[in-house]
């Protein structure tokens, strides 16, 4: 027998033996039968067990010894198992010593464990005995975790961490003794300011959320042994009627002390992973006490959950312990759930509730809650502000420690401002450009422009006055020279928005069209800041800045309803693993498009500028309307993805998407001078002079497209060289930001039918 001090050393590898042979199936089939027979009232003989399996007798003597103890102390029975041991009476049972320690009642009970009320012999002092039936240590992840759990507690010495006093084994039960807690878990807490106000107080089955079973222990012994229950119920009972600031106060203080004691175990290595109201206990003192570190994760030692397993409270879990990958789990799920806790105490309601535990597990994974002061207007505006950085759905949003989110309640408790920050407006926007991607993806292009503007260096000859003649003629001749360099780059521009416009007029949506037009707007903002200021050329250039506030009105929907149209396409259909239901609507969808389409033409051909952009943004902003309705939020992720892999190389022009790849000065300047390359390879392969392909296809010339072939080729080199550029991190985020590759989806931008409304 092993004797329950703090500084025994308990033998592993014969513990270990031991747990082999008892998973014998042997041993526990009789072992069963043994307490079925008890259990009927029966008096089986030991020996006719023994004799079936000789060579376990050690390990099934000691099995049995522990079934006999356990029945004694459930049933109360004075019945023995063995005939060669005479009977003992019921009370001398109860009362019979498990190692240092005299059972006084069982005073809880869990799914693994049993409590009792205890006396410890040497000491003279109550105690809270949680044993482990022997059923459980059939178990070995069971033995294991209770056995962590033990050692977990046993090294934290913290003034608001339930202390184990000693672990121990006697007659093959494991136990360990902890201090017994004069007081309330906050489950009840909570459950009698909810029923004080008229709430229901029931829980739901999916959380998990009921009192645990050093909870009951707490409650059912000092209810039945003191008053100490009574009077910490009704001290509770009055921070209620106090005013609504003092109560508030009362409850951050508490978890401030829930905060430093998990900031204290995060320090030697224990992650809790079950931080919940029922696990938090305070007594009648306004102490508040940690306790129940079962399912704590241990970093010095094995770790006891796999992936995939979900281990925890799920009202209570952090996203990333919801998801169930052990490997994302640090301490920030224990602010997490100190976040949970301490929401459900200011509000007195569930931070997530769900009619079923798959609602339950999406509302968690999704971070989809109320505010705490939309539930109550009274709840301090600071105070919100702390549960809203603890339970960030994102890790890194959150407190970095338990102890971070201590201090912020301690200055919140002392009157100072507080380090945590309600979203800022840069926040808001983030979240709103996620609702709103095609007014982003205009509003992107447009600052794109103007940055492309701004950072375009044009190098005009410098008009010198030079006082000789030869200084002036030279001066002259560069004039002249780059007047011609202009005006050759302007006539092929415009031969480049000639094709857009008149080589591809029944496709104003296609991608070959939509890309051209970003060339050539690109290249009119060059000769803007070149030509501002030569007074000759104002008219000229007056011209030329309709035409770019044509095209980027034209642009802003372009852009949008090219999005759009990828849906009509099978390969994007199939990557997006489209119903037939939505297969359906989507053809249904595009009908409408084209109708509200030709209408809109109509309209805007004697519209104004300003009611023109107007009419462009409702058109862009219904169809995205009509397709978050069409798409599942999965689909419509993974069809962002498809839409940034088929822009291409004009994806980086995505100020957004720049900003966060990190891309440097130089990075930008290679990319941008790779679209000047293309532009001009491109022109290089097109149809020439004058891209008189144009009049043969019109003719009836076969379509072998020869501008969107050289096109795609510039495109597909292009892209390439581009992601050449990019570092590993870079490439690793970039991969992140498309997903998976479709083959050839650059290309599906090519007339496909059916095709979307035509503007």
């Amino acid at each position: 027998m092993t004797m329950p001090t703090d500084d025994t050393e308990r033998d592993t590898t014969h513990d270990e033996e031991r747990l082999n042979e008892a998973d014998d199936p042997r041993l526990i089939s009789l072992v069963e039968d043994y307490r079925r027979r008890l259990e009927l009232g029966q008096t089986p003989l030991r020996s006719q067990y023994i004799s079936q399996v000789p060579e376990l007798a050690e390990v099934l003597n000691e099995c049995l010894d522990s079934v006999d103890f356990m029945h004694r102390a459930f049933a109360g029975t004075a019945e023995l198992s063995s005939s060669h041991e005479p009977s003992v009476d019921a009370s001398e049972i109860v009362t019979l010593p498990l190692g240092d320690f005299k059972i006084v009642r069982e005073v809880g009970r869990g799914g693994m464990a049993v409590v009792y009320e205890a006396v410890q012999l040497s000491l003279g002092r109550r105690v809270a005995l949680k044993v482990l039936p022997f059923t459980a240590t059939l178990n070995a992840k069971q033995l294991q975790r209770f056995l962590n759990e033990a050692q977990a507690a046993a090294h934290l010495h913290h003034p608001n961490i339930v202390p184990v006093f000693a672990v121990g084994r006697d007659r093959g039960t494991n136990f360990y003794a902890m201090q017994l807690i004069d007081g309330l878990s906050l489950a009840q807490v909570i459950a009698q300011f909810r029923r004080e106000k008229g709430l229901s107080d029931s829980d739901d089955p999916s959380s998990g959320g009921t009192t645990p079973l050093y909870a009951q222990v707490v409650a059912t012994s000092q209810c039945e042994a003191a008053p100490t229950v009574n009077q910490c119920s009704a001290h509770i009972s009055t921070l209620r009627t106090q005013r609504p600031t003092d109560f508030f106060r009362t409850a951050a203080a508490w978890v401030r002390q829930a905060a430093a004691a998990l900031a204290y175990a995060h320090d030697l290595g224990v992650i809790h992973r079950d931080v919940k109201p029922a696990n938090l206990l305070l007594d009648e003192r306004n102490n508040l006490w940690v306790t129940d570190f079962g399912l704590a994760q241990v970093q010095a030692t094995g770790n006891l959950t796999q992936t995939g397993d979900l281990v925890g409270t799920l009202r209570y879990m952090s996203p990333e312990q919801a998801m169930g990958d052990r490997n994302l789990l640090d301490l920030r799920t224990d602010v997490y759930s100190l976040g949970a806790t301490l929401y459900e105490l200011i509000t007195l309601q569930p931070m997530h509730t769900g009619k079923n535990r798959g609602a339950l597990l999406q509302c968690v994974s999704e971070g989809e809650f109320q505010h705490p002061r939309k539930i109550n207007p009274q709840i301090p505006e600071e105070l919100e502000t702390i549960v809203l950085k603890a339970v960030n759905v994102t890790a890194e949003d959150r407190y970095a420690s338990a102890q971070e989110m201590a201090d912020d309640l301690q200055r919140f408790l002392s009157d100072q401002p507080i380090r945590a920050r309600r979203p800022s407006a840069i926040d808001h926007i983030r979240k709103w450009s996620r609702r709103h991607p095609g007014a982003i993806a205009a509003g992107t292009l447009l600052l794109f422009v103007i940055a492309a503007g701004a950072i375009t260096t044009a190098s005009l000859v410098a008009m010198e006055q030079q006082k000789t003649k030869a200084a002036l003629a030279r001066e002259q001749a560069r004039a002249e020279e780059a007047e011609r360099g202009f005006q050759q780059a302007r006539h092929a521009v415009d031969a480049l928005f000639e094709v857009s416009e008149q080589e591809l007029p029944s496709m104003p949506l296609d991608n070959s069209r939509r890309r051209i037009l970003q060339i050539v707007l690109s290249h009119y903002e060059d000769f803007i800041a070149q030509r501002r200021g030569d007074e000759r050329s104002q008219t000229e250039l007056s011209k030329v800045q309709n035409k770019v506030r044509a095209i980027l009105d034209d642009l802003n929907v372009i852009q949008q309803s090219f999005d759009n149209r990828l849906i009509a396409i099978d390969a994007i259909q199939n990557e997006l693993a489209f119903t037939p239901r939505q297969t359906q609507d989507a053809a249904s969808l595009f009908e409408r498009w084209e109708s509200q389409g030709v209408a809109l033409r109509e309209a805007m051909r004697t519209a104004d500028g300003e009611q023109r952009r107007s009419d462009l943004a409702k058109v862009a902003s219904q169809q995205s309307n009509d397709l978050q309705k069409l798409l599942t939020p999965a689909q419509m992720r993974r069809f962002r993805q498809l839409v940034i892999q088929s822009r291409g190389v004009f994806a980086f022009q995505d100020s957004e998407l720049a900003t966060t790849l990190e891309l440097t000065d130089d990075q930008r300047s290679a990319i941008r001078q790779i679209e000047r390359s293309m532009f001009a390879e491109f022109l290089a392969a097109a149809p020439s002079p004058g891209f008189d392909g144009i009049h043969e296809r019109r003719s009836g010339a076969p379509s072998s497209k020869p501008t969107e072939v050289a096109l795609s080729a510039a495109l597909s080199e292009g892209m390439q060289k581009a992601l050449a550029l990019l570092s590993a991190d870079q490439r690793r985020i970039w991969n992140d930001l498309t997903g998976p590759e479709v083959p050839g989806v650059e290309k599906l931008g090519l007339p496909l039918p059916p095709h979307p409304p035509r503007f």
